[in-house]
């Protein structure tokens, strides 16, 4: 066959048409070329590939090969409706700005319970966007959009900066309420991020140890080093340190020793069916 190299990451070919037949079979043949490690320099490297095939155009075949990696699959035609799917998800990026400004994209608070005081201890702060024509939009949607574009900072901040407000505002009838903010993977490695939401608490009417940065346990497991150097400055400013979902990271109980954290949320899946 002939091999086009259009991309860094990105090969192309014609498929035959004696192929037609059985497409699964020749992606299953390509796969198995791929499985045998590649040798660069000294080192032997595992390589991961997905393929796209469409019977259109190449840069079709190219969404078709993004929408088999994100689903986990070994190839994927293309797909006219997913591909219709992945523009409303880029025109709801290109809205978001416009909601916060309209205050469609608000803060809403789950409370935390003392059980054994029977009392408020505090809340956890949740995005939610009530959008004008779609209704209410799932962060499930516009999370993960805003992490890949890059702009996750910048809603964390929102509602790290409205957490703050209403704190503030709620010290003056129930003090020493806390409050939990969700921290992005992504944001936790970024020293610039870390150090506007130390600003931000600095600032605010209450006590920094009122606010809870709540991060996932995967998240502190994909650059340990980072994560405890982050959570330790997190830490010296007062700020509490909560890890969520814990369990489902398998971490051990020696890694958990090394992070800097003042609570952990066990995962759901431990609990639910406890009576």
């Amino acid at each position: 066959e002939q091999i086009f190299h259009l991309e860094s990451d990105l090969v192309a070919w014609i498929v035959k048409k004696e192929y037609d037949a059985d497409i699964a079979g020749h992606f299953d043949t390509a796969s198995v070329l791929l499985q045998s490690p590649v040798k660069a320099g000294d080192a032997r490297i595992k390589v991961g590939a997905a393929f796209g095939i469409s019977g259109e155009s190449l840069d079709k075949s190219k969404i078709a090969s993004e929408q088999a990696f994100v689903a986990g699959k070994k190839w994927a035609w293309h797909d006219k409706e997913v591909d219709q799917a992945i523009g409303e998800k880029r025109n709801l990026l290109l809205e978001l700005d416009q909601s916060i400004e309209d205050g469609n994209l608000g803060v809403v608070y789950q409370p935390k319970w003392d059980l054994k005081e029977n009392r408020l201890d505090g809340a956890e702060a949740l995005v939610r966007w009530s959008h004008p024509d779609r209704g209410m939009i799932s962060p499930e949607i516009f999370i993960p959009l805003l992490e890949r574009a890059g702009r996750i900072d910048e809603l964390t901040l929102f509602v790290l900066r409205q957490a703050l407000d209403d704190l503030s505002s709620w010290e003056v009838h129930r003090p020493g309420l806390c409050c939990s903010v969700n921290i992005s993977a992504m944001l936790l490695g970024a020293s610039g991020f870390v150090d506007k939401a130390i600003a931000l608490v600095e600032s605010a009417a209450i006590r920094n140890e009122q606010i809870v940065f709540e991060v996932t346990e995967t998240a502190t497991m994909s650059d340990p080093d980072v994560s405890i150097s982050a959570l330790m400055r997190i830490e010296a400013a007062g700020i509490r340190a909560s890890i969520d979902d814990y369990g489902t990271g398998q971490s051990t109980m020696s890694y958990l020793q090394r992070l800097p954290v003042s609570e952990i949320k066990l995962d759901q899946s431990f609990v639910k069916t406890m009576v």
